[in-house]
């Protein structure tokens, strides 16, 4: 199941770098394996992610298809970045504290900060921003060494792959930004 999801979530990253799409419906199919995958290892923030994942998936395709003209931009100011740390913190401190408390989670602290950033990055990926990529990156670090210590190796070379791909994201992305 490892394997479908990797293939599947590296197919949406690549589609989602060059703005397509198609990379909602393929990304589904890559979270709703994660979700058992998660599951299975007991990361239960990361299970429950991707139910909140594919919900973001749903508008992601139709905001994407609603405005198939519209370029990314890369619109954050420091009010809104300041605002993103703080919520970032508390739900990531709330969650890692729940985690602890009430499951055999067994990194409750990656396990939630790789959740919050991702609910917040894909938000901005839904919205086309620049920003979510650069979240990605900071994201896929966290993953890297969370999967890492729970042996998950095919995960934690996907991740990576895309933390990589979040730089060419990125990079590809700011080309084609617009200001406004």
């Amino acid at each position: 199941m490892e394997i479908i999801a990797v293939i599947f979530s590296l197919l949406s990253v690549l589609l989602a770098i060059k703005i397509k799409v198609l990379n909602w419906p393929v990304g589904i199919i890559g979270i709703l394996a994660y979700m058992v995958v998660f599951y299975n290892n007991h990361l239960y923030a990361q299970a429950a992610l991707q139910i909140i994942f594919i919900g973001q998936s749903i508008y992601g395709w139709y905001y994407w298809n609603k405005n198939k003209t519209k370029h990314p931009s890369f619109i954050i100011t420091p009010l809104r970045l300041l605002f993103d740390l703080l919520i970032v913190w508390v739900l990531t401190l709330i969650l890692a504290i729940c985690l602890k408390k009430h499951t055999n989670d067994p990194q409750p602290a990656f396990d939630a900060i790789t959740t919050t950033l991702s609910i917040l990055a894909t938000w901005y990926m839904t919205k086309k921003c620049n920003y979510s990529w650069l979240i990605w990156i900071i994201v896929d670090i966290f993953f890297i060494f969370m999967f890492m210590f729970q042996e998950m190796y095919w995960s934690a070379g996907l991740y990576f792959i895309f933390m990589l791909l979040s730089i060419k994201g990125l990079l590809q992305w700011t080309k084609n930004t617009t200001t406004a």
